[in-house]
C-alpha cells in the first residue's frame, strides 16, 4: 500500500489516488473515472448522482439521530437528492426545516464521499455531508450513542468515517469503491479516506 504522498490542494477534499489505502482491491481502469489523473473527487467533472447526507448530531451526549423520514427513503440516514445547481447549504437547511427535526442551527459542511460501483451499470454518486446540533427529545427519528449505531445495517463505509465524526467536529473526504450495485449488501473492495481535525490532517482506517 502506497502512503498519503499527494499533498491535500483543498482541505476538505481528497484527491483521488492511484492505490486505494484500505481494501482488497487496487483502483484500476475499469472504475467509471481516471483515478490516474488526481482528480479532486468533488471536481464537476467526474459525471455523478448528487446528494447530500444529514448528521444529526447532538455534541452534548454524542448521540445521532438517525432514522428521520426523508424522500429518499434511506432508511438510517437522512438523506437528499441535489440537482447539479443546487447550493448544498441551501438544499439542506430547506429540507431540514420540512423534516419534523427542531434545529436551531445551520447546516455545516463536513464531508464529501465518492461511491463507484464494480461489475454494476450505476453511476457513481457523489454524497456531501452535513451536520446538524440537535437536541433531545425530538418528535421524529431516534437517538442514538456511538457505542449503539446499527452498522450492521448501514454502508460498510459508515464504519470507516463515522465514528470520527460523532467522536468530535471532524472535516473529511473519501472514495468507496463497492463490489456491486448501490446497498448495504455490496462489498467494500476499496478505499482511501482523510480528515482533518483541530487544524490537523490525520489519516484513519
Amino acid at each position: 500500500m502506497s502512503s498519503y504522498l499527494t499533498p491535500l490542494t483543498n482541505a476538505s477534499c481528497a484527491p483521488l489516488l492511484v492505490e486505494p489505502q484500505r481494501g482488497e482491491q487496487a483502483y484500476d481502469r475499469s472504475d467509471p473515472f481516471m483515478a490516474f489523473d488526481q482528480t479532486l473527487i468533488d471536481d464537476a467533472s467526474i459525471a455523478c448522482r448528487e446528494h447530500a447526507m444529514v448528521l444529526f448530531i447532538n455534541r452534548d451526549t454524542g448521540c445521532i439521530l438517525l432514522e428521520v423520514p426523508n424522500a429518499l427513503g434511506w432508511k438510517l440516514h437522512f438523506g437528499i437528492e441535489l440537482a447539479p445547481e443546487d447550493d448544498g447549504a441551501t438544499a439542506v437547511a430547506a429540507a431540514v426545516a420540512a423534516s419534523g427535526v427542531a434545529a436551531p442551527g445551520p447546516p455545516r459542511p463536513t464531508g464529501v464521499m465518492l461511491f463507484t460501483f464494480r461489475d454494476a451499470p450505476d453511476p457513481p454518486m457523489r454524497v456531501r455531508v452535513y451536520e446538524v446540533a440537535v437536541d433531545a427529545p425530538q418528535s421524529v427519528g431516534l437517538f442514538y450513542a456511538p457505542a449503539e449505531v446499527p452498522y450492521d445495517k448501514m454502508w460498510a463505509d459508515d464504519r470507516v468515517w463515522l465514528p470520527h465524526v460523532l467522536d468530535k467536529p471532524y472535516d473529511f473526504s473519501g472514495h468507496f469503491v463497492f463490489g456491486g450495485p448501490p446497498g448495504g449488501s455490496s462489498k467494500l473492495v476499496a478505499h482511501n479516506f482523510r480528515g482533518a481535525r483541530d487544524r490537523g490532517l490525520s489519516f484513519w482506517e
